[in-house]
């Protein structure tokens, strides 16, 4: 359970983040780094010199983070998804998400497992468990920089695309590593992942998909702006909690199911009041646990992370770019080749491998990790450092 000072040390967070971020804007500092230069700073000060108990346990990180800000952060992206500028790239975006996001994550676990090292030990699971965490895109302040740049909305959507559906896949892949690495009497077959996977993956669309067409006929029902968005609030977290813990499958998968349906029948019309309003208070919830999650991660920060597990990181930042880079390129050359598609210039291509940032699900899930694990630490300390150093 959360204790009252837990929740008075995070809302004195956020109270010091939001004036700070005018700031930021103004001299165009990233704006993630002083979250976490904040959730740092004040840990350090409150619980050294005010020897005051913020109340932050590890525990408490697998509600807040998987229940509590995961299934926002999907659904809103789901929902506001600009999928007809999306379409005549959807090939790019699906070949992006899928097998080239499953070639990194392997191609990164290898070469994470064959070079990385320490005490605690380092096993093939630990490595691909580190990979899904880590492939996980969030290009949100590549793109900002886009904007500003002039970059084609092309791009930008390409990289919206990639993001929301890897993103689902490296929170199903985690989680299904994660119990195999708690569970050590289950016997490792890949074999055994695949099915899995796959299993969980399509059940948690199909609940998705069957709750996302309640929603449109409760949105149907209502008229006014706060009930439509009190529907879509409870969508997101009832799917989520449904998938999860009552069937067993994939909540994320239900969740952007769920969302991108409910985009498809009830969000395309932004004249709507209702909506917009709706679509407002979703980008203020997702830009609040955004945020929320770059302050913890500046809460857990040490500084033994960059003194003991400085050589990790710098592992961790050369292959997750490295394998980017050489498999990204190719796979978009090919796409763009098939008849059906439009094919990207080399200058586009580099940008979106550019534009694959790491931050907020990467964040999120390495907060999440058991302390139960061995390797936990190392895997945080990943992270972080492909995090800061992106």
């Amino acid at each position: 359970m959360l204790s009252s000072d837990t929740v008075l040390f995070l809302s004195a967070l956020l109270l010091i983040a939001v004036p700070v971020r005018q700031i930021c804007a103004r001299f165009h500092i990233p704006w993630p780094i002083v979250l976490v230069l904040i959730g740092f700073s004040v840990s350090e000060f409150t619980t050294k010199y005010l020897h005051i108990d913020t109340g932050i346990r590890w525990h408490n990180f697998e509600i807040i983070i998987l229940y509590g800000l995961i299934p926002v952060l999907i659904f809103k992206a789901a929902l506001t998804l600009d999928v007809p500028a999306m379409k005549k790239d959807i090939l790019h975006v699906l070949m992006l998400s899928f097998p080239v996001f499953v070639c990194i994550t392997l191609v990164t676990g290898l070469i994470l497992y064959f070079a990385v090292g320490h005490p605690d030990g380092f096993s093939i699971v630990a490595a691909m468990l580190a990979a899904a965490l880590l492939s996980a895109t969030d290009p949100a302040v590549a793109i900002s920089t886009l904007e500003e740049a002039g970059t084609s909305s092309r791009v930008r959507s390409l990289l919206e695309g990639e993001s929301l559906f890897n993103d689902a896949i490296a929170i199903v892949l985690f989680s299904l590593l994660l119990s195999v690495a708690l569970n050590n009497t289950v016997e490792f077959t890949w074999y055994g992942v695949v099915w899995h996977f796959i299993g969980v993956f399509v059940g948690g669309i199909l609940i998705g998909l069957v709750m996302a067409w309640i929603t449109h006929f409760l949105l149907v029902a209502v008229r006014d702006s706060h009930a439509c968005t009190i529907v879509t609030l409870v969508t997101a977290y009832t799917v989520y909690i449904l998938a999860e813990d009552i069937f067993h499958v994939s909540g994320v998968m239900a969740v952007l199911a769920a969302g991108l349906l409910a985009r498809h029948l009830d969000f395309n019309d932004k004249t709507d009041k209702k909506i917009s309003d709706s679509l407002c208070f979703w980008d203020t919830v997702s830009e609040l646990s955004g945020m929320m999650i770059f302050l913890l991660a500046g809460v857990t920060i040490t500084l033994t992370m960059f003194t003991e597990r400085w050589l990790a990181m710098l592992y961790a930042v050369v292959a997750i770019f490295l394998v980017r880079i050489a498999l990204v390129i190719p796979a978009l050359t090919v796409t763009g080749k098939l008849p059906w598609t439009t094919e990207l210039g080399m200058r586009q291509q580099l940008t979106v491998c550019w534009g694959g940032t790491r931050g907020t699900i990467t964040l999120a899930l390495a907060l999440s990790l058991p302390l139960s694990l061995d390797y936990y630490y190392t895997i945080q300390s990943m992270a972080y450092g492909v995090v800061l150093f992106t």
